[in-house]
């Protein structure tokens, strides 16, 4: 786009090649990107839903939609790209907001896309609102990770919770031995018994038969 002015004051928008003529002195032109433009929005520091803090980092594809009106509400491409990475760390901010860490770095690709276009919608309702002559094309998420200052505490915790989980599981593993050992001592102990009676018994018929034995061996 090139912009035409009149002692400051925007007179004309040329929005196609050409040859055009412009007043000396009185007249001055500058120049708006008409085509799509590329915004790494600066990462930013979100809370999940289960009050963890994490690092997002976005990049965003936009263009000038109306360059009146973003001159008139923005002035440059640099404010209009501070203003649009703004409205879309608000809305990232209040929809990630939403979801535990676990959900939000365990997003596979389908659902990151369909999160990305949630956010994208809410952005370009905004930026219609008002009415400052930019849209966004598109947005997608490049990464979410912890803050650096939060990494070691994070990684520590992580470490203590598996060593506290690890000690549940053989706490459990003890239990279950000393279960397992004490159902198998009783088992031992009823076959013990049930065997020292059964030899009791069979000791005692071998007695009685010798005896009788005995006895129709002195009777003889």
């Amino acid at each position: 786009y090139t912009i035409v002015r009149q002692f400051g004051k925007i007179v004309s928008i040329v929005d196609e090649p050409g040859l055009r003529i412009k007043t000396p002195i009185i007249q001055s032109i500058s120049k708006l990107p008409k085509y799509t433009l590329l915004y790494d929005v600066p990462p930013a520091e979100i809370n999940t839903l289960d009050k963890k803090r994490i690092m997002v980092d976005y990049y965003a594809i936009w263009r000038i939609t109306d360059p009146q009106k973003m001159i008139e509400s923005l002035r440059t491409v640099q404010a209009a790209e501070t203003r649009l990475g703004d409205i879309i760390y608000s809305n990232a901010r209040t929809e990630l907001g939403r979801l535990n860490f676990d959900q939000i770095i365990n997003l596979n690709i389908g659902s990151r896309d369909d999160f990305d276009l949630v956010v994208k919608e809410k952005v370009n309702d905004i930026l219609k609102q008002n009415d400052i002559g930019i849209s966004l094309i598109d947005i997608k998420m490049k990464r979410a990770d912890l803050p650096s200052t939060n990494e070691q505490s994070v990684y520590l915790r992580m470490i203590s919770e598996r060593e506290s989980k690890s000690q549940e599981y053989l706490s459990q593993g003890d239990a279950e031995a000393t279960k397992i050992k004490a159902e198998t001592d009783k088992v031992v102990g009823e076959m013990l018994a049930k065997a020292d009676r059964q030899a009791k018994e069979i000791i005692a018929e071998g007695e009685q038969e010798a005896a009788r034995i005995y006895n129709s061996a002195y009777g003889k």
